[in-house]
């Protein structure tokens, strides 16, 4: 009888705890593709079909396929009432998690989310009073963590003069074959002062192609041309199976016409921001500076004997000079460009008046552009900032210097004699400081100012702790004698609706040192979004407010009268990816953390390290240095621009001239891998590449500048799905020669280019090759007439061969200086694909010494071959007009 009893009760039990079981429906939120953090354990919303108030606890795992549970939670006991119920943070902070498998501990700390694998997060509903199951749901899902897409071409800071630029990209590693990834290329103009990273994330894009397949892009002659002397920022966004998976570093080029004209054959950086804004390469500008460069010689002569003369009869400094530039630009079409997010119609107003105040230059920047609007879920394209231009003083100061010490000339001379040759750097050092004490209070506090900016300002403390982004609000920088301290905050971002919180920055950094000399600086830096400054639609599951700090010391050490210098940084971030998350609890973290950082259940923490050792040789003429990076596969800086991780990097640069820099070489070599942290990745990825440089420029001999640019990408993964092997290839040749027949100044001009692309077992290979000619000439009467001629081939496995056949015409007319007029006409032709003829006049009007207006109209016909889908007959008009007083 009491057996029967015991089975009595014990079905009893069994069938209350089924009931119960049923009584609570859970609905787990799927967590954003291929991505997963600790929080999203506990995106849930809970279905009470009874009539009962239970009081309840959850509890979750994560277990990924073959190797079992990794993460455990508990959370705090709250009340279910009936009826519908979606979790809140509040109500179930703080959550006891652990890491039942130790492998898995240092990933899950240091990244916040769990290693590439397939998963399946199962939560559980109990019942605290009596520890019952009441509800409990499973889901499946994969994770691909991967490193950022790498660009390769064009190089950042590069000049280019290509009017169909290739650009090419390494893919995000690891992805397999068989997957579906593919890419998206974004390329803005970069106005004013902005930043490439502000650029991208605020201007309507100049161009942009989605569903890219390959890693090699020929830029198509329908397209929107790029302006000579405009910077542009450019970006690759991968996709997998329509989700995005990495975004790449924002890099930036600047395109130059110089080139054409045999100036600055080589070089790879921005050289200058033209005041006018033509469209052609061939162009008014172009042939303004080219007759300048013929008389380069003449010209540096007379500024050498200006220069001489200006320490002999030097004006005193005004108490009031009020001066600037300004160039408005506007641009009109009766068409929206081919892949271009830009207006028909718009205008751009970048000013720049500055006020200097007996020699102390203060300065407004306005950006201004029709653009604003274009965009709803970009940030500001318009800024303006206040600001102290410390360079200007410097400028300044150093002549007061040159005049002092010409002065002084013969006083100096006579010690060096008494003491010795060997004395003079410590002599002429001692009579510039000497000077230097004697000046003005104003001049040496504001000569001690590296950066005062009000408004929008780009402060830039480090590459990986705040770069690149806008701050609008308080950027200085201070550094009397060895003191140093900087201040900066406090917007970052503006909230846009169902896309980006508002975010505050703020960050300081005090020590000692100057920046360029011997130092040691501490840095911190903290940013935080406001998240109710948005509403968030609940199906985007992957925005998030975030917090982050970042705390770092850096160190310089100049030896050998600064020719060896040693550098290096450290930091150490904390981010919290989701500031609403739950509290965390963890016998693990110190209270004082606690208490300062307020970690929460998606709080992980990184560090970042750099060392570098330079020597600069000026008696051989080298440079070279050698550097090692480590970024944390979880560190991150809502500072910095950059989007790096999980790499370690070896660097070295040498930079050799000779013959009194007729000839110069560089060589800059890159390894990457990434894999850092066990079990992170299924296998490791290596990326080497350089870039190698080599230049002749002797008179009377043609200039010849090559260019080398490899990227070699591979895994150690065994497996024929896994494997990757990408090489891409650069290589450019550049040459001019100029000479002359009679009257007549002729210039040659040769460009080449090579892009080629071979990955593993020929998925994906091709090539991109260019070549072209320039021919120039200039009579003695003002003009001037040119004609260039190219080809480029491409080869893509997927997409075919295509050819195009580039040719350019122009005329260029001065008359008596305030008139110069152009004329041009291109033809191209896309084997069996399309063909564009464009026409283009130009009048250049200068009024005076101080005002200009450049007045363009241009005429463009595309015919399409294929299927006629992209016909068009574009009218464009542009005018700029640009002053300075």
């Amino acid at each position: 009888m009491k057996t029967f009893y015991k089975i009595f009760l014990i079905i009893l039990i069994t069938i209350q705890v089924y009931s119960q079981s049923g009584n609570v429906i859970v609905q787990l939120r799927q967590p954003p593709a291929y991505k997963f953090a600790l929080e999203d354990m506990w995106k849930v919303t809970l279905n009470n079909s009874s009539k009962s108030i239970y009081n309840v606890y959850l509890y979750g795992t994560v277990s990924r396929t073959g190797a079992g549970e990794i993460v455990q939670g508990t959370t705090s006991k709250f009340q279910l009432p009936p009826g519908t119920k979606i979790v809140q943070p509040n109500d179930i902070s703080p959550i006891n998690v652990k890491e039942p498998n130790k492998d898995y501990e240092n990933v899950l700390k240091r990244t916040g989310t769990v290693p590439n694998g397939d998963y399946e997060i199962c939560l559980t509903v109990y019942d605290a009073d009596n520890n019952t199951v009441i509800g409990e749901e499973c889901l499946n899902f994969s994770v691909q963590t991967v490193t950022q897409t790498a660009l390769v071409s064009p190089i950042d800071e590069a000049t280019i003069s290509e009017r169909l630029p290739v650009f090419s990209w390494q893919p995000p590693s690891p992805v397999r074959s068989t997957q579906n990834v593919r890419y998206r290329l974004s390329v803005v103009e970069i106005l004013g002062i902005q930043s490439a990273y502000d650029a991208m994330e605020s201007n309507p894009e100049f161009h942009q192609i989605d569903n890219l397949i390959g890693t090699v892009y020929q830029y198509p002659p329908s397209s929107k041309f790029f302006q000579p002397g405009r910077k542009y920022a450019w970006q690759i966004t991968s996709y997998l199976d329509g989700f995005i998976l990495c975004k790449s570093d924002v890099w930036e080029f600047v395109y130059s016409d110089n080139s054409r004209t045999g100036e600055n054959v080589g070089k790879h950086s921005p050289i200058y921001h033209l005041p006018s804004r033509p469209n052609y390469s061939l162009s008014i500008e172009s042939i303004r500076r080219l007759r300048l460069n013929i008389n380069k010689t003449e010209i540096e002569n007379n500024i050498e004997s200006a220069s001489r003369n200006s320490l002999i009869q030097k004006k005193p400094t005004q108490l009031f000079l009020f001066s600037g530039t300004s160039e408005l630009y506007g641009e009109a079409a009766n068409r929206f460009g081919k892949f271009s997010k830009e207006p028909q119609r718009f205008a751009d107003w970048n000013i720049d008046p500055t006020l200097n105040i007996k020699g102390i230059p203060f300065g407004l920047n306005l950006l201004f552009s029709t653009k604003e609007n274009v965009s709803k879920d970009k940030q500001n394209i318009n800024s303006l900032s206040f600001g102290f231009d410390p360079s200007k003083l410097k400028d300044i100061v150093e002549e007061k210097v040159k005049d002092y010490l010409e002065s002084r000339k013969d006083e100096v001379e006579q010690k060096i004699k008494e003491k010795g040759e060997q004395y003079r750097d410590k002599i002429e050092s001692e009579t510039k400081d000497n000077y230097m004490k004697s000046l003005a209070l104003p001049y040496k506090i504001f000569n001690a100012i590296n950066t005062l900016g009000l408004g929008v300002t780009y402060p830039s403390y480090s590459k990986y702790t705040l770069s690149g982004v806008p701050v609008t609000g308080l950027n200085f920088e201070f550094n009397p004698g060895i003191f140093y301290i900087s201040v900066t905050g406090f917007n970052n971002k503006k909230p846009i609706e169902n896309k980006t919180f508002k975010r505050n920055l703020y960050a300081g950094k005090l020590g000692v040192g100057k920046k360029d000399k011997s130092h040691l600086y501490f840095s911190l830096l903290y940013a935080k979004d406001n998240e109710n400054s948005i509403k968030v639609a609940d199906t985007n599951s992957v925005l998030k407010p975030a917090a982050n700090y970042v705390l770092s010391t850096e160190a310089k050490l100049n030896l050998l009268k600064n020719k060896l210098s040693i550098e290096g940084e450290v930091a150490v971030s904390l981010l919290t990816s989701d500031i609403t998350a739950p509290d965390i609890v963890s016998s693990a973290i110190p209270s004082w953390i606690k208490n300062i950082f307020k970690p929460k259940n998606s709080s992980s923490f990184d560090g970042f390290y750099t060392g570098k050792i330079s020597f600069d040789n000026p008696v051989s003429n080298s440079k070279t240095y050698l550097k090692v990076m480590m970024i944390g596969p979880g560190y991150r800086s809502l500072g910095s621009s950059s989007t790096l991780n999980d790499m370690l990097r070896f660097e070295f640069k040498l930079d050799q001239k000779f013959m009194n820099n007729k000839i110069s070489a560089s060589i800059q070599l890159f390894n990457d891998r990434d894999n850092l942290i066990d079990l992170l990745k299924p296998y490791r990825t290596v990326n080497s590449s350089g870039i190698i440089n080599f230049s002749v420029a002797i008179p009377q001999m043609p200039r010849v500048s090559i260019i080398y640019n490899p990227s070699f990408v591979s895994n150690n993964s065994s497996n024929d799905a896994d494997k990757t092997d990408n090489k891409i290839q650069n290589l450019t040749l550049i040459s001019s020669y100029q000479f002359k027949v009679s009257n007549v100044t002729i210039i040659n001009q040769l460009n080449a280019g090579l892009t080629d692309n071979t990955t593993y077992k020929s998925i994906n290979d091709g090539f991109s090759r260019n070549i072209s000619l320039t021919e120039t000439f200039l009579f003695k009467i003002p003009l001037t007439l040119t004609g260039r001629f190219g080809i480029t081939q491409t080869l893509d496995k997927l997409l075919g061969y295509n050819r195009i056949i580039l040719s350019e015409f122009s005329a260029s007319f001065a008359a008596k200086e305030y008139w110069t007029g152009f004329m041009s006409v291109n033809f191209d032709v896309s084997k069996e694909q399309s063909k564009r003829i464009g026409f283009a006049f130009d009048n250049l009007f200068e009024l005076g010494k101080n005002i200009s207006i450049n007045i363009r109209m241009e005429k463009n016909i595309n015919t399409d071959w294929i299927n006629g889908s992209n016909n068009f007959d574009e009218f464009v008009f542009k005018s700029t007009l640009s002053t300075n007083w």
